[in-house]
């Protein structure tokens, strides 16, 4: 949704809210009625919840002594755009800490003016591929899947017919980065287990849905099959050698069915 605001002859352009993904560049739009001369031109970004400084240009050149230390060499203007009417910042890379609201300020030999622009973080957006732990004992077989990610996850297990199952679940708020790490496991008493395990990000729309590929089986079977994966995989064959694992295609997604 675009919103036009006008102040002091200064026409603004700007987007209310933004989605960034973690570790990739943002760029916070703002624009103005440029002025050809430069010299009186001065650019301000601040958070607007507690005011510190993001970036900040005047004598025709940055200016970041008060820049805010978590925002040191993150952020960049584009200098050539300024005589165009262009103000929009570029955060390089975000993180979750760079929600918020941010206020841009623009004055010249035209007018003054400022905008709000809501910065919403949807990290890493982008949850890392679940990593899956099998636990087998002699009557039931536990599947777990960890991943990373952002913002919290709404995590949904899924049984053979699309049933929901019970499941644990842990979540802890990992790391200085500020994104979750989660722990979930379904524990099967029986001797056939076809599950899917989804953790859904709303903020970017994005289910990532593990035990079916994307693809193709065979696609999949390469990429789960591989590295630390298929040393597990032979851990399991060595010591349970009645337990089974197969690739099995239903309505055109792909399902690890694992029998004992």
């Amino acid at each position: 949704k675009r919103w036009l605001i006008l102040f002091h002859n200064i026409l603004w352009l700007m987007w209310k809210c933004l989605v960034a993904i973690r570790g990739r560049p943002a760029v916070l739009g703002c624009e103005f009625t440029p002025d050809s001369d430069l010299s009186s031109l001065v650019v301000t970004w601040q958070r607007q919840e507690d005011s510190q400084v993001i970036h900040s240009f005047y004598y025709q050149q940055d200016n970041l002594d008060r820049q805010s230390p978590e925002y040191h060499n993150r952020t960049s203007l584009y200098i050539s755009e300024l005589g165009k009417g262009n103000a929009s910042l570029r955060i390089n890379p975000v993180g979750p800490k760079d929600a918020g609201w941010y206020l841009c300020q623009v004055s010249n030999a035209k007018g003054t003016g400022k905008a709000l622009i809501e910065l919403d973080y949807g990290g890493v957006s982008l949850y890392s591929e679940p990593r899956l732990n099998i636990h087998v004992n002699s009557t039931t077989v536990t599947v777990q899947f960890e991943t990373e990610g952002f913002p919290k996850p709404e995590v949904i297990w899924l049984g053979e017919n699309n049933q929901n199952l019970s499941y644990h679940l842990e979540i802890y708020n990992q790391t200085e980065d500020g994104l979750y790490y989660i722990k979930s496991s379904y524990e099967a008493q029986k001797p056939v287990v076809i599950v899917t395990f989804t953790p859904k990000n709303h903020l970017l729309n994005q289910n990532l849905q593990t035990l079916m590929a994307s693809e193709s089986c065979s696609r999949w079977s390469t990429e789960v099959l591989s590295g630390h994966a298929i040393y597990f995989f032979s851990f399991l064959f060595s010591r349970y050698n009645d337990l089974i694992f197969s690739l099995s295609r239903h309505n055109g997604s792909c399902f690890l069915v694992i029998t004992t």
